[in-house]
């Protein structure tokens, strides 16, 4: 089974690297689901790029079955290095949110 993606606590610690502490849990919590959401999204595209028609469908078939063996069955099957993608993906958009923290705290000092 896959382990959910987590960001709360990444998010909290690249806050407290650009002096960024006591943030109220409920905003921490908003931001972390907006990066998720953009993590999901951008795994989904990358993802998907490499599949046929056919593919598309019989993983879009499991996700709408709330498949969840047979969805990471199909990626593991398809896109053996799918994993890889979503930590390499997930650690851009980490990067991003530090630039942006970076930029805005510290004048892009970072």
């Amino acid at each position: 089974m896959t382990e959910p993606i987590n960001l709360t606590d990444r998010v909290v610690a690249v806050l407290a690297e650009h002096g960024v502490r006591n943030v109220p849990a409920a905003e921490v919590a908003v931001l972390a689901d907006h990066l998720y959401g953009e993590v999901e999204l951008a795994v989904g595209r990358t993802l998907s790029a490499g599949l046929s028609e056919e593919q598309l469908l019989e993983f879009e078939r499991c996700i709408d079955a709330g498949d969840e063996a047979g969805s990471n069955a199909f990626l593991q099957r398809e896109v053996p290095n799918y994993r890889e993608i979503t930590t390499r993906i997930l650690d851009e958009t980490i990067e991003h949110l530090r630039a942006t923290l970076a930029a805005r705290y510290l004048g892009g000092s970072q």
